[in-house]
């Protein structure tokens, strides 16, 4: 029984903390970096995937950079990078001209590109960021904002 409440309380200040923690986030930088390790969670199932985004593997939610991580999130990254295969790889993160730009980025798509280098664990000098901007989006809860190609290198 004792066990049973160790691990009751252990549980829940872990979730105090997680959310004392997204809460206090505002979305530069360092919020971005921060989701890299809530996908860890994710991956390795400690908390549930963003119910809003359950079919898309990899998704924004308008004025954000931070991913939302899908049911299908490990596959689809896994198919992304063994589609580029090592190559140097493009990441286009798309915006819509409305959305607020988040601080030290010139504007949403390009922090959505970084994110999702983060995300899929790409090294710095492995990408080019580019960002692309929208004219809508169907749902603004959640839509895909990332497209990935590989670079040709002369």
């Amino acid at each position: 029984m004792k066990k049973y409440v160790t691990l009751a309380a252990f549980l829940s200040i872990g979730l105090l903390y997680y959310l004392i923690q997204d809460a206090s986030r505002d979305d530069n930088t360092s919020s971005i970096v921060a989701d890299s390790a809530v996908e860890e969670r994710v991956h390795s199932g400690q908390i549930k995937k963003d119910r809003a985004c359950r079919a898309v593997p990899y998704a924004f939610v308008k004025d954000s950079p931070r991913p939302r991580f899908g049911f299908k999130w490990v596959e689809y990254r896994d198919s992304i990078k063994q589609s580029l295969n090592g190559q140097k790889v493009k990441i286009v993160g798309k915006y819509l001209s409305e959305e607020k730009v988040p601080s030290g980025f010139g504007d949403m798509g390009l922090a959505r590109a970084e994110a999702a280098r983060i995300s899929f664990r790409y090294s710095k000098n492995k990408v080019v960021l580019e960002s692309d901007m929208i004219s809508s989006v169907e749902d603004e809860n959640c839509f895909e904002a990332v497209e990935f190609s590989s670079v040709i290198i002369d």
